[in-house]
């Protein structure tokens, strides 16, 4: 199953890739530059996958770039705690303080990056789902 290849955003691009999201229009300097970080995809996989979307998966939940970057929020608040005293002579805090700004401006730029994914590989679906119907197949039908 296509879970086990599909561990982050390289990966979810590289697929929607596979699926043709070249097809689909507009595309952003960002969405290009991240396309050309893609990897392969075997026509196996790629097979797989679209089987899988067409019963209603979701591949996007499967990359768990939210959690991690949560996780390192989390990890972050309590390393500010232990060092952010007056015992390390006041030096060190602003430079934790401008770690976690820039933490943070990760944060809401992964979220959104992962939001486009998400909407770019819905367009996907619907022109696979399109060109199925063309061609004489069910159209992501269930």
């Amino acid at each position: 199953m296509f879970e086990k290849w599909i561990h982050n955003e390289r990966d979810l691009i590289s697929a929607a890739l596979a699926l043709g999201a070249r097809t689909v229009r507009g595309w952003s300097s960002a969405e290009e530059h991240l396309a050309a970080k893609a990897g392969p995809v075997s026509q196996e996989q790629t097979s797989e996958l679209l089987q899988q979307i067409r019963h209603g998966f979701d591949p996007t939940l499967t990359v768990t770039t939210g959690d991690a970057v949560d996780n390192g929020m989390a990890k972050t608040e309590t390393f500010l705690k232990s060092l952010g005293s007056d015992k390390y002579g006041g030096e060190l805090l602003p430079t934790i303080v401008s770690l976690r700004e820039l933490i943070q401006s990760f944060d809401r730029k992964s979220g959104t990056l992962i939001a486009e994914t998400r909407k770019m590989l819905g367009e996907v679906r619907e022109s696979v789902n399109n060109a199925d119907r063309k061609f004489g197949g069910t159209g992501g039908r269930r």
